[in-house]
């Protein structure tokens, strides 16, 4: 499970899902474009849909259970890469389509 910090909100996901995010994350801050990230809670008492405003101004880090990088599937950036540049923003999704598993930490 890998880590997503921003902030003071941390999201553990699986290393693949997080890469992905990563990829999406970086390229929108390098184009200094902040955006929403949503998620579905699991795992918790506390389960329910999260967003998350994410800004090139703020610190973020990543951090990977595994030491290898997993391997990038070039439709599934297209597809978060899309959901990033529209109002409603990033939803964390597998490459099924379905929402992932997202722990999240306040």
């Amino acid at each position: 499970m890998g880590t997503l910090i921003h902030a003071p909100v941390q999201m553990e996901m699986d290393d693949r899902i997080l890469v992905h995010l990563e990829t999406v994350i970086v390229n929108k801050f390098r184009r200094a474009e902040p955006f929403l990230l949503t998620w579905l809670e699991s795992g918790s008492a506390e389960q329910g849909r999260r967003s998350l405003w994410l800004s090139p101004r703020h610190p973020i880090f990543f951090s990977y259970a595994g030491s290898g990088a997993p391997a990038l599937d070039g439709e599934w950036l297209i597809r978060l890469q899309s959901a990033a540049n529209t109002p409603r923003g990033l939803v964390v999704l597998g490459d099924d389509g379905q929402p992932a598993e997202v722990r999240t930490r306040i």
